[in-house]
């Protein structure tokens, strides 16, 4: 059996408590989400800038399109639907070619 405690959910909370909880997780789980996507967008402009070859390029855009993905998905699944592509894609400087590929 699990220890509630440990969780902070433990009964004489209330409803108050599991909600704050559970936009804890929401937060880290889209803090985490757009990290990856930074980074794997920073990777990609890297390899472009750097002239690596053509099929490193394409792994690290497929990343990028992965978290994208990702990133999306988790934005929506939190509830933020109006202009969710174009809003990560202000904020993380997404190239054109990942979206394309969505």
């Amino acid at each position: 059996m699990t220890d509630l405690r440990a969780t902070g959910l433990h009964p004489g909370h209330g409803d108050v408590d599991i909600e704050v909880a559970l936009a804890e997780e929401r937060a880290r789980t889209l803090g985490k989400a757009g990290a990856s996507l930074d980074a794997a967008v920073q990777a990609y402009r890297e390899a472009v800038r750097a002239g690596r070859s053509a099929s490193e390029v394409e792994e690290r855009l497929t990343l990028v399109v992965h978290w994208l993905y990702r990133l999306r998905l988790q934005r929506e699944c939190s509830g933020a639907r109006t202009d969710n592509l174009g809003a990560i894609q202000r904020a993380y400087d997404v190239p054109d070619e990942a979206v394309r590929r969505l």
